[in-house]
């Protein structure tokens, strides 16, 4: 007689919705975020890939995205607020948890992106205040902001080498940032480089 066997039961990570993925600095985590407010860090080594995933419950709703540096994680969502983490790295003790280190920023608007840059010193946050937000990660008290999007800003990303940033708005229009200079300086502004899109899309 065959013994009968049952299909093991879905797991979801998140609730139905959007979802953002990142793998952490070195690969050791993979981060999820969902319309649940919350980030979810599973281990990707083939041993501990069965284990449940830590949760880190700080958002109070959507997130949207997130960057990583080095041993840094870096979350924005809709509620208008921008977290840090700690990451364990191969070389920290095993049993170690990702743990909190701060707020990066508070919006009046839903944060959209952020980008760490490659040298691990600044932070780059873009919310729909019109304004990006570049943040010290070694005293994150130290802040500037990046003023001429005519509306809100909806994606950020640094260069390679840590020396430009570029900001989209939602207007289609992108700007690229010189970040070798004490005060931030735009060098270049791309008209209309993509079709406008309404805020949040």
């Amino acid at each position: 007689m065959l013994s009968e066997t049952t299909e093991p039961s879905e797991r979801f990570a998140h609730s139905e919705g959007y979802t953002a993925v990142k793998f952490s600095y070195d690969g050791i985590y993979f981060f999820t975020g969902g319309n649940d407010s919350l980030v979810r860090a599973f281990k990707t080594d083939k041993s501990e890939r069965d284990q449940e995933a830590q949760t880190l419950e700080y958002h109070s709703d959507a997130v949207l995205a997130f960057d990583v540096g080095r041993n840094k994680l870096i979350t924005c969502g809709q509620d208008a607020v921008s977290f840090s983490f700690r990451v364990p790295m191969h070389n920290d003790d095993h049993n170690q948890q990702i743990s909190p280190e701060g707020t990066v920023a508070r919006s009046t608007l839903t944060i959209c992106d952020v980008s760490v840059s490659a040298n691990g010193l600044l932070v780059a946050v873009a919310a729909h205040e019109n304004t990006v937000s570049i943040v010290s990660l070694i005293d994150m008290t130290i802040v500037y902001k990046l003023e001429g999007h005519p509306g809100p800003v909806n994606s950020v990303d640094f260069s390679s080498d840590s020396r430009y940033l570029a900001s989209a708005g939602c207007d289609g229009t992108i700007k690229i940032w010189d970040m070798q200079m004490d005060a931030p300086d735009c060098i270049q502004t791309l008209e209309r480089f993509s079709p406008a899109c309404p805020v949040g899309d």
